[in-house]
């Protein structure tokens, strides 16, 4: 894209490099005894439940936001860079479904597949879990968001919150 070429030479030191590196860490990790998993354990759908009920019985703008978020990433299997980026314009009603489209993602980088809908599904029997309750009352208690195609979660830095 810059426009530079990279020699072969360079890119088998660099491939060979991050191997190296790759092994150095393991072994760093093995001697002292600390996860090989880290950052690799999916959440287990009781601890989620919990989290979803603990947010949803906090009730301030925080824990709307935390629960909203929480819940998206987990129905959208996605990741929270993606949650982030979501526009009020990428969300549609069809059926009797939320419909999601992602500009670009991890492994579609270029954004070729951004028409490819997700759906999400409502839980009418487990509220504290359900996505659309959860959009409702984030959407209720921010009703600016819905007067523009803004961002769903607007700021700069949701990470921090």
């Amino acid at each position: 894209m810059a426009g530079f070429r990279i020699s072969e030479e360079f890119q088998r030191n660099l491939s060979l490099f991050n191997r190296g590196m790759k092994r150095k860490v393991t072994d760093e990790k093995t001697k002292l005894g600390t996860s090989l998993e880290e950052g690799k354990k999916g959440m287990n759908i009781n601890v989620y439940k919990l989290l979803c009920q603990k947010l949803m019985e906090i009730d301030t703008e925080e824990s709307i936001f935390g629960h909203l978020f929480l819940v998206l990433e987990w129905n959208l299997m996605a990741r929270s860079n993606n949650c982030t980026k979501l526009m009020l314009g990428h969300i549609e009603w069809r059926d009797d479904c939320l419909v999601f489209f992602f500009g670009n993602t991890k492994n579609d980088q270029e954004g070729e597949r951004s028409d490819t809908p997700w759906h999400v599904y409502s839980n009418p029997f487990e509220p504290c879990i359900c996505p659309v309750l959860s959009l409702a009352k984030y959407l209720f208690s921010n009703p600016d968001i819905v007067t523009s195609n803004s961002q769903l979660f607007p700021g700069n830095d949701q990470y921090n919150r």
